[in-house]
């Protein structure tokens, strides 16, 4: 029951480890990375400091 590999434990290392499409863990790391990802993305450019013009006397 439940699948061609039921009963087989996977064994990955390093990063592979956290982030794979084997596992509902695995998924949900990468799941969270990329909505983590895309917000700090946002933030970034919605928190970067404005151009301000230059000061030209006359």
């Amino acid at each position: 029951m439940g699948g061609h590999d039921a009963g087989m434990e996977h064994q990955f290392t390093g990063v592979s480890r956290f982030f794979n499409s084997q596992t509902y863990l695995g998924r949900r790391n990468c799941v969270l990375a990329t909505y983590a990802g895309v917000a700090a993305i946002f933030l970034f450019f919605k928190l970067k400091p404005k151009k301000q013009p230059a000061v030209t006397d006359k």
